[in-house]
């Protein structure tokens, strides 16, 4: 069902066929709520999700939008489940251990977003210079707007994550390079970079979720051969107008919830409408009747699609999307 659908339905409930602008927009609001609640509270829409390993990095940014990893799994050799762990004492152990293959993960909400990882190529240290221009390392990303940006943290990968912040954007006569300014770093084992070190860059602020993997890899993979892999819960992404109009862009959550998203759609329009009044209450209790029905269908798809990502692993494969045949 697309979105036009599910919106005319809803409307055709409540004996009001005729959509006039106001009313689409409201709707539109409405059912967005909908969808995020739903996919939020089912954890019922994934993405399967596969990054390269990096030395020393123990932190791993996953999609927009994730909710939970339903499962991770580390490959050397072989595809290896991970054990879930509890954040405090994964974080730990990785920032403390001398590396290692990964063993256990942990999801770490609110992180921040990864802006570069790679080798810092020349390094300059001027005492003489302003506090906040003596240390610079140039590293190899071109110099585009907003690709790192001054507030931005840079960590030490090779100095046991040493931290510090982006204090100035500098320019460089080298092609596809660019030079940061940054405070002293702390925490680590050197108070600033030096040629060759593993330089990470990410945004100051948090805005999604990051995977946790200890112990922290001990070398790079550049040949695909030592890669972690997630089945990653996500919300519902975000209806617009134009996928209104698009009666060939389809919602993402399963056709069993049509109903409870309907009433849950409901429920969000009444409340714009009049407040949260005893007839947006009934839209929810029957939004909730109507979940806890469905769910378990839902659910038992949910476990023959995860059966078919650790199969398609297991098979060399490790693209994001996989249709599932669902028998319920």
């Amino acid at each position: 069902m697309n979105a036009r659908e599910i919106i005319q339905e809803a409307q055709l409930y409540i004996g009001d066929p005729n959509v006039d602008f106001h009313d689409r927009d409201r709707m539109l609001l409405a059912l967005n709520r909908a969808l995020n609640r739903i996919s939020t509270r089912s954890r019922s829409i994934h993405e399967s999700w596969y990054h390269p390993v990096i030395a020393d990095q123990y932190q791993y940014a996953l999609p927009q939008g994730a909710l939970y990893v339903r499962k991770a799994k580390y490959r050397q050799e072989e595809w290896e489940d991970l054990d879930r762990g509890v954040f405090d004492d994964v974080e730990a152990r990785a920032a403390a251990s001398d590396g290692g293959p990964p063993q256990t993960f942990s999801v770490w909400q609110n992180a921040r977003e990864e802006r570069f990882v790679g080798t810092a190529l020349a390094v300059d240290f001027d005492p003489q210079r302003d506090e906040r221009l003596q240390r610079r390392v140039t590293f190899g990303l071109p110099n585009l707007e907003g690709a790192v940006r001054v507030g931005d943290l840079v960590f030490n990968l090779s100095a046991k994550h040493g931290e510090g912040i982006i204090t100035s954007i500098l320019g460089t006569d080298a092609p596809n390079t660019t030079q940061i300014a940054y405070s002293p770093l702390i925490g680590g084992t050197q108070d600033r970079f030096n040629v060759d070190d593993e330089i990470r860059i990410t945004s100051f602020h948090t805005n999604g979720h990051v995977m946790i993997i200890a112990p922290a890899p001990i070398r790079t993979d550049e040949i695909g051969e030592e890669s972690i892999a997630a089945f990653v819960a996500q919300r519902h992404r975000i209806i617009t107008r134009t996928d209104m109009d698009n009666e060939n862009d389809t919602l993402e959550l399963d056709a069993e919830f049509n109903d409870t998203l309907m009433y849950e759609m409901l429920h969000w329009a009444r409340i714009q409408e009049t407040g949260l009044d005893s007839t947006a209450q009934l839209y929810r209790r029957l939004a909730n009747e109507e979940y806890l029905t469905v769910i378990p269908l839902v659910e038992n798809r949910i476990h023959q699609q995860l059966n078919a990502w650790e199969q398609c692993l297991s098979d060399g494969s490790t693209d994001r999307d996989m249709d599932v045949e669902d028998t319920t």
